[in-house]
């Protein structure tokens, strides 16, 4: 037995009143009586918790739930609002939110896909990362569930730990954005969704080709208007979980896919727009003096097929098309030059295994972490 004395401010602070016909009574608020008496009630209380996973290897095993015992302040407002000042409470159980048989209902028994994308060290984007691929790390994917990284992640801000990073604007550019570099994580996801055998719901490559990235095969990020979602379309859940390095970040789905394997084909390069040249005039540069402010990036239209092989020996071939826009060389000229555009360069990129045609890119996407 406990005893605990609520002080008259706590009791003023969580009363009020509501109507009820012609009556006015009086009530006490709960959770503004838990709010001013917690920290007495901590030694008494436990707190319910929900059922966990573990890892270990390739085997995932369910860590139980755990029932919480909590005073019913409901029932001690009601009494309080009556005039009592001597209260006999209970400890109530409470249930967690997710119990053991949920856990097992999922049937997350083993590890389904893994993959991993690499950077070079220390950079700001690093960190961004490092912080995103922490709020996905345990993300759970019910059966039929659509899972949309976006809304896990939710906007990409200061307080959450996210800093300044380079992403691609909307003029082809690259350009400082809080979160700047959260699309590698978004890319290693979607590696592990393609390679789990789940339904790809929406993704959007770069605008412009990245080498760091299979090409065609990959997804930017950018909140709240370029996501990249996923279906759950097994009976079974999936756990995500996330690891990080300083030069690398894993994403790796657990779970029962049913028997499903997964082999890739591609990349198939089926057009390219190579580089033109853009000048632009730079009074502080002396007469015919150039000076490079971007490389410029090839144009691509490219192919890729996942083919998935179900437990009954059936094959789906899925074919992914994108598109990577061409980004001119911008070339900053001294003495006054005329400003203008010339043929496509020299450049080349990732050989063609067909025919090279040039073509027309569409108008420049909203800005995206690279």
């Amino acid at each position: 037995t406990s005893r605990i004395t609520v002080p008259p401010t706590t009791v003023g602070a969580a009363l009020g009143t509501v109507t009820r016909g012609r009556r006015l009574d009086l009530v006490v608020d709960p959770a503004a009586l838990r709010r001013g008496i917690g920290a007495a009630l901590a030694s008494i209380e436990t707190a319910p918790r929900d059922a966990d996973f573990t890892v270990n290897g390739t085997r995932v095993s369910v860590v139980p739930s755990v029932t919480g015992r909590q005073v019913d302040l409901t029932r001690v407002g009601r009494q309080i609002a009556d005039g009592a000042h001597h209260i006999r409470a209970a400890l109530a159980e409470v249930a967690p939110a997710h119990d053991t048989a949920w856990a097992e209902g999922l049937h997350i028994t083993g590890l389904v896909s893994t993959y991993t994308t690499e950077h070079p060290c220390c950079a700001p984007r690093v960190t961004n990362i490092h912080v995103a691929a922490a709020a996905l790390n345990g993300a759970i994917v019910e059966p039929g569930q659509t899972f949309s990284l976006n809304q896990r992640l939710g906007p990409r801000t200061l307080e959450k730990g996210y800093v300044t990073a380079p992403q691609i604007a909307a003029n082809l550019d690259y350009e400082d954005s809080v979160g700047g570099g959260v699309s590698q994580l978004s890319t290693t996801l979607f590696n592990a969704v393609f390679f789990g055998g789940y339904q790809d719901v929406t993704h959007t490559v770069h605008a412009l080709y990245i080498s760091r990235y299979p090409m065609g095969r990959e997804a930017t990020l950018n909140y709240p208007s370029i996501d990249n979602r996923f279906r759950n379309d097994t009976r079974n859940g999936v756990l995500i979980r996330t690891a990080v390095s300083g030069t690398s970040v894993t994403v790796s789905l657990y779970g029962n896919n049913e028997g499903r394997s997964v082999r890739a084909e591609g990349p198939n390069v089926l057009e390219t727009t190579p580089i033109t040249v853009e000048y632009t005039p730079d009074p502080a540069l002396p007469a015919g003096v150039e000076k490079e402010l971007s490389p410029g990036h090839i144009g691509y239209v490219v192919e890729n097929f996942r083919i998935i092989r179900y437990a009954d020996g059936t094959e789906r071939r899925q074919r992914f098309v994108e598109r990577y826009q061409m980004a001119p060389r911008k070339i900053a000229r001294g003495g006054g030059a005329p400003t203008g555009s010339t043929g496509p360069t020299g450049t080349t990129g990732p050989p063609p295994v067909a025919p090279t045609t040039t073509t027309v890119p569409p108008p420049p996407p909203p800005p995206s972490t690279p």
